[in-house]
């Protein structure tokens, strides 16, 4: 039922074409923001191996990677639905 709201005010012209381009190319955005972080925490990798603390460096790459990854998808479909 709330997808069956959502999905009205989407098409109903309550959020103009603009607005809902403005919003994919913000969550673009934000997602290659996560992928440059993603790119400073590999570039501190190796102080992690030193350290014994690869598992969390590990896990911070993965998660912002495929985090940033979803938001473009999203982003790119949303912006694209017009």
């Amino acid at each position: 039922m709330k997808q069956l709201q959502r999905n009205t005010l989407w098409h109903s012209g309550k959020y103009a074409n603009e607005d809902r381009r403005e919003i994919g190319l913000s969550l673009i955005t934000i997602a290659f923001m996560l992928w440059f972080f993603d790119l400073l925490v590999a570039f501190f990798l190796p102080a992690g191996y030193r350290t014994g603390h690869q598992r969390a460096f590990l896990l911070l790459i993965g998660s912002a990677a495929i985090a940033g990854a979803i938001l473009a998808v999203i982003g790119w479909k949303i912006k694209s639905n017009e």
